[in-house]
């Protein structure tokens, strides 16, 4: 169950990386013109004119998926010794380094706006759902 959990958290986090690297690209000015002068994604302008809004819900889900990692992997390394600790550490930065940079940096090289035509909807989705929480915690006080 534990290595399932981990495929899946790695899929989230390259999915939320992807987004992540795209965004960066088209912050560049040369992309963004080109992005704004194109129109395709109403969406995608919202977050042009508003970055905030795509990349405080996505730090915090990547951070999510980052602990959530950590946790398991903890629970398949035993934590119990020095080496142990090392395996521990060693893990969590290969799965930030290659699910979190490595692989979306690749997928999105050649053309970050349709990489984020595809996976803005999803997600907004989740950023509004996060948005939403954030709100009702907030009254709640």
């Amino acid at each position: 169950m534990t290595p399932l959990a981990l495929f899946l958290l790695a899929c989230l986090t390259v999915f939320l990386g992807c987004i992540e690297a795209a965004f960066s690209s088209l912050m560049k000015l040369s992309l963004r013109l080109m992005a704004e002068r194109g129109g395709k994604s109403d969406r995608l302008g919202e977050y042009l004119d508003d970055p905030l809004q795509l990349f405080v819900p996505l730090r915090l889900l990547i951070a999510a998926c980052v602990i959530f990692a950590a946790l398991f992997i903890a629970r398949l390394t035993d934590v119990h010794d020095p080496r142990s600790v090392l395996v521990l550490f060693l893990g969590l930065a290969a799965f930030v380094v290659v699910c979190e940079h490595v692989i979306p940096g690749l997928i999105v090289r050649r053309d970050p706006e349709s990489v984020l035509d595809i996976l803005l909807p999803p997600f907004h989705v989740l950023a509004k759902g996060l948005r939403e929480h954030a709100y009702a915690v907030d009254v709640a006080r």
